[in-house]
């Protein structure tokens, strides 16, 4: 035996570089390239142009690999101001179909350490309210609280939000 399956399944958190985004961002799933293209006001998707804007947004960034380093999902913080941030992220129907209950659980940890060790008071997450699994999954998944309506908050398209916020 070479080794070579020992923890393949084992997910790690590290973190997230231009070739990562490089990795995930031409296989996101339909919705995210909705949501892309909703904030963006972009008329079509170009992996490559996405790419670079993921790579522009300011604030921490993290990849979830699977065990063998290829990357599932990608995200990060963008500082909206001093305490808050707000969280994206891009992955794949292929990532989510096999690692989604792991995927959750490592980044539901992520954020409420972000917030219950105080390095936000509040982190929030916008989506298009056509996305009703992403918004059930920030809800029940993450943990977040459902915030409210946005009305035409990005390029005229409406926006509902989500927070975690330190108790």
């Amino acid at each position: 035996m070479d080794g070579s399956n020992v923890n393949a399944r084992a997910l790690r958190l590290v973190d997230g570089t231009l070739g990562h985004l490089e990795a995930v961002v031409p296989f996101m799933r339909s919705d995210e390239v909705d949501q892309f293209l909703a904030v963006t006001g972009e008329k079509a998707f170009d992996p490559l142009d996405a790419c670079f804007i993921f790579a522009r947004i300011g604030g921490p960034r993290w990849t979830i690999t699977d065990g063998h380093g290829i990357p599932l999902v990608t995200g990060g913080l963008e500082e909206v101001r001093p305490g808050v941030g707000r969280a994206w992220m891009a992955g794949s129907l292929r990532s989510w179909e096999a690692y989604g209950w792991q995927i959750t659980r490592i980044v539901r940890r992520m954020f409420d350490y972000a917030v219950g060790e105080g390095i936000y008071d509040r982190i929030e997450i916008l989506a298009l309210p056509t996305r009703v699994a992403a918004c059930d999954w920030y809800k029940r998944g993450l943990g977040f609280e459902f915030e409210g309506l946005r009305k035409r908050y990005h390029n005229g398209h409406d926006f509902v939000a989500y927070t975690k916020t330190r108790p």
